[in-house]
């Protein structure tokens, strides 16, 4: 059975405000149980509890990890698709727009009207109307503006340049989470390494110090003897723990980088590679060569590149903007008028506007356009000249660390050869144990060092390869 007309339109405003309830927004308090959800939510979001208790990773294992779950990898990710998604709506806005209009029209009379000759002034048509009291109107319209698709293909353009922006912008954030990971994976490597003898050496420390404590005042030992004993063995454990205090955090850092559990246990199975073909190779390659890698390669003067098509598209696009508009318009009408011979009916029209104004703006729009373009070439340059510094400074870090770590390897080398010298010494009576003890802690200590500054040495091979706009998970750029 088909509903009146109060009906059907009584129908359209009761789903109209289904509609409405369900697009409600749902607003989150501090302190309310939907706060405390989403807290939950963003807490299980953040880190993989579905990770075994025991981890264990090589440096590519990690390198991969961090780019699949890192979070801001994630969130650079989805800038990127966002980014994408504009390109579609921007085509979208080339298509003719399509309204639908339903109205109902009514008044308090009839409307009733008549008409006066222009000759005479008299009336030459008796009072009558032709127009229903109540009437309803139905309009299925369409406009097309000629010149917005001209504009709309320049959009879709810039649209496409912006999202290539962002992908420049995730491959930078991709490098730094890998120099991050890689730095943070030597370090950790370092600290487990050194750790368990670190605590072995320093628990022996503290039990030497008790027993000193006790000779001396046993009367066993001097004053003096036991003060220089103490001495010896409390700058020896300053030294070592002054060494461990620097690579303490490297396994929160590693886990936070890679949306581990702090109280998962950590095991890293990869060994360190100085890379020296590769380090020869950066030290003897021309440094304009290296200059003119790092300019074509780095995402931020890709990005740049990206963002000077932009700037070029929108100076056309001010240019175009100025030109007159075509708009078309079709409409399919129907009006319940029962006077109306034809209810329904086609109308159309073609229509050309030209803008004074943006005639009249035209200079001070494109010059402003122009401008702009001016700006960001300056921002391409000054930041082309920190690339090439940069450059410098990494193959001054990549030698500097080079030398450093073979220094400290060979100190570490001296320091073990005299505590073993001394240890042997003790054990035929011919020296103090808390001298020996005191040797021990020195050359772990150095050991440390030598740990941290070949983890410092690999952070500068992947820094001069990062600076040169590889990525470290590219094993050909290793």
């Amino acid at each position: 059975m088909a509903l009146s007309g109060r009906y059907r339109w009584g129908l359209l405003l009761g789903c109209s405000f289904v509609l409405l309830a369900g697009c409600r927004a749902e607003i989150l308090r501090a302190g309310t149980s939907q706060h405390d959800a989403l807290a939950a939510g963003d807490r299980a979001l953040a880190v993989d509890e579905a990770v075994p208790q025991v981890v264990s990773l090589s440096v590519y294992q990690a390198l991969d990890r961090a780019i699949n779950v890192n979070l801001d990898a994630r969130v650079a990710a989805y800038e990127v698709l966002a980014a994408e998604d504009r390109i579609d709506l921007e085509r979208l806005n080339a298509f003719p727009r399509f309204d639908y209009t339903a109205s109902f029209l009514g008044r308090s009379n009839e409307g009733a009207a008549s008409s006066r000759s222009l000759l005479t002034g008299s009336q030459s048509l008796e009072p009558s109307y032709s127009t229903d009291q109540y009437r309803k109107t139905h309009d299925l319209s369409m406009n097309w503006g000629i010149l917005d698709i001209a504009l709309t293909a320049l959009e879709v353009k810039i649209a496409g340049e912006e999202a290539d922006i962002y992908r420049r912008r995730y491959d930078k954030v991709i490098q730094t989470i890998e120099r991050d990971v890689y730095a943070a994976y030597w370090r950790a490597w370092a600290l487990e390494r050194s750790e368990g003898k670190a605590a072995a050496l320093l628990s022996e420390a503290r039990g030497t110090l008790r027993n000193v404590d006790a000779a001396e005042h046993g009367d066993l030992i001097s004053g003096a003897q036991g003060g220089a004993f103490s001495a010896s063995i409390l700058e020896a454990m300053e030294t070592l723990d002054a060494e461990r205090e620097q690579l303490a955090l490297a396994h929160t850092e590693l886990k936070s980088l890679l949306s581990i559990p702090q109280d998962r246990e950590l095991r890293l199975t990869s060994d360190p590679d100085n890379y020296t073909d590769l380090a020869d190779n950066y030290m003897t390659a021309d440094m304009r060569g290296l200059e003119e890698r790092a300019l074509k390669s780095r995402p931020e003067l890709l990005e740049a590149l990206a963002q000077k098509n932009i700037d070029n598209r929108a100076i056309r696009r001010e240019v175009i903007s100025t030109f007159p508009g075509a708009d078309i318009a079709l409409s399919l009408n129907r009006d319940s008028n029962s006077f109306l011979q034809d209810d329904r009916w086609i109308s159309f029209s073609g229509t050309i506007v030209q803008s004074l104004t943006s005639i009249l703006t035209a200079p001070v729009r494109i010059r402003a356009a122009e401008n702009a373009e001016i700006l960001n070439d300056q921002r391409r340059v000054a930041l082309a000249g920190a690339v090439m510094a940069q450059v410098h400074i990494a193959r001054h870090r990549l030698n500097y660390t080079r030398q450093l770590a073979a220094d400290a390897k060979s100190y570490a080398a001296a320091l073990n050869d005299i505590a073993s010298s001394k240890s042997a010494a003790h054990k035929e009576g011919l020296s103090a144990g808390p001298d020996s003890l005191a040797a021990r802690l020195k050359s772990h200590a150095a050991t440390i060092k030598a740990l941290r500054v070949q983890a410092e040495h690999q952070d500068a091979i992947a820094a001069m390869i990062g600076t040169l706009g590889y990525n470290l998970i590219e094993r050909e750029a290793l």
